[in-house]
């Protein structure tokens, strides 16, 4: 999932968010741990590719130190990322 191109998405639970990158493409993102301020007040989400993906292509497919972090919640690791 390329996170520049995320325009949209929803906090489902503690550890698991759905993103969408344009009209038809949703993604599943399953989190390594519970992260309960996650998408706490109206605050954006940011998804933040390993250092390899970030240098090349900006995106995140469930590697090794990929996360997501929000103003309220320190970064948590992604365990998964799948389409939906």
């Amino acid at each position: 999932m390329r996170v520049d191109k995320v325009n949209e998405w929803h906090v489902v639970d503690n550890k698991t968010v759905i993103a969408r990158t344009g009209p038809y493409q949703r993604y599943l993102i399953n989190l390594q741990a519970q992260c309960q301020w996650l998408g706490m007040g109206n605050n954006p989400l940011r998804f933040t590719p390993n250092a390899s993906e970030k240098a090349t292509s900006n995106r995140i497919c469930g590697q090794v130190n990929e996360k997501v972090s929000s103003r309220f919640q320190p970064p948590c690791g992604i365990q998964s990322v799948s389409l939906i």
